[in-house]
């Protein structure tokens, strides 16, 4: 927890996000999979097999704009600055690992950009009911990207906001409230929208379903139950599924673990 601590304080990050607490996140995240690496390297491995099918159903190689590449653990980044002219990598913060990353290539460049436009608006709201709409990130507006890549990051897209709320309102807000529960769909959906109205090849990985477990006294896995990971919304059928042991037994609680169903689409 030092370590995780003491790296977010080397962080570079604008107020509202120190607020949000994005930041601390994408640390705790990375340290995570230190943790875990055994447990996610399945996953990480059939993230970067995606990713591969989709360059190389790519016809044109100029440009490739990867979103929630603030860790890099899933992004094949040597071999997208080889085949492309220009990437560019896009998160709200990124890790000091991601930036040496993307040093050492000259045609790699980062944006730091909210894609959903939410976390200044909520950060300074007055009230609950006044939440913000998602819009199209502006700051990418004026690039014509070849391959994008939007990687692990939809599901988690409404958190931090609705973490940032829920710590305002001392603990009394509820997620299932109209208003909130729609903006978290909201923030989604547009995201898939988006996505959808862009140039050139598009790859989408996402969770859809997180599962949650517990081994009993005999260590047998008993089901606690399954939570929809999208917030109502829906992802069309194709792809490849896999599952992503993300926090086994002892990681987030001491007999609680979660496993999230991913799907893959190297054309989205």
């Amino acid at each position: 927890m030092i370590a995780e601590w003491l790296t977010s304080l080397r962080m570079p990050y604008p107020r509202h996000i120190r607020a949000v607490g994005f930041h601390k996140e994408l640390v705790a995240l990375a340290y995570r999979y230190d943790r875990q690496q055994a447990h996610w390297q399945p996953h990480l491995q059939q993230t970067r097999d995606v990713i591969a099918a989709a360059m190389d159903r790519c016809p044109a190689k100029r440009t490739a704009l990867v979103l929630g590449a603030g860790g890099l653990l899933d992004v094949p980044l040597a071999r997208l600055c080889e085949q492309f002219a220009r990437v560019h990598l896009v998160d709200v913060v990124f890790l000091p690992g991601t930036r040496r990353a993307a040093k050492r290539f000259d045609n790699c460049n980062l944006i730091t950009c909210d894609i959903t436009g939410t976390l200044e608006p909520v950060f300074d709201l007055d009230s609950f009911a006044a939440l913000p709409r998602p819009v199209d990130p502006a700051a990418l507006s004026g690039i014509v990207p070849s391959l994008t890549l939007s990687v692990n990051m939809l599901s988690q897209l409404p958190l931090m906001p609705l973490d940032h709320l829920e710590r305002r309102s001392n603990g009394q807000l509820n997620e299932d409230e109209p208003p909130l529960s729609r903006f978290c769909h909201d923030v989604v959906a547009h995201h898939l929208a988006w996505l959808k109205s862009l140039p050139g090849q598009v790859c989408l990985i996402s969770d859809e379903r997180r599962f949650l477990y517990r081994y009993d006294a005999s260590m047998a896995e008993q089901s606690v139950g399954e939570e929809d990971a999208l917030f109502g919304n829906a992802l069309p059928p194709g792809g490849e599924q896999w599952m992503w042991d993300i926090a086994p037994p002892g990681e987030q609680e001491k007999h609680l673990g979660i496993r999230h169903l991913v799907r893959g689409y190297a054309d989205f």
